[in-house]
């Protein structure tokens, strides 16, 4: 049941003018307000606590993933000086064949550092 709570206010009002300046008293005469009105706060009490529960959890997830996101810059930051170093490296090199193997062999020893196979799994 859905209430007007400043008719509800009102009635309080006007019952402190006639004397009723105990809420008790009051909500003897009337009990249905008072009764309405503590389910609606329970209501909203218990709609708060979920609230903040989801807060809380968003929060978290928050940190998880900026920690997530801070070591994936910093493993995107290694493969790049990895590559850069590539390329400086292999113009250096007479043979194209052996310069090759060593910078695939270099780059797959830059991605077992950066990307363990336990991590993989």
């Amino acid at each position: 049941m859905s209430r007007d709570w400043k008719k509800d206010m009102r009635i309080c009002e006007q019952s402190k003018a006639n004397g009723f300046s105990d809420g008790l008293t009051f909500l003897s005469i009337l009990p249905e307000i008072g009764i309405h009105w503590l389910q609606q706060y329970a209501a909203t009490k218990e709609e708060l606590a979920k609230i903040n529960c989801d807060y809380y959890a968003d929060k978290q997830r928050f940190v998880v993933q900026r920690r997530e996101l801070e070591e994936t810059t910093r493993r995107e930051q290694k493969l790049k000086e990895a590559l850069e170093h590539c390329i400086r490296e292999f113009p250096q090199w007479d043979s194209k064949e052996i310069a090759g193997t060593l910078m695939v062999d270099y780059m797959n020893n830059i991605l077992s550092i950066l990307y363990p196979k336990e991590e993989t799994k």
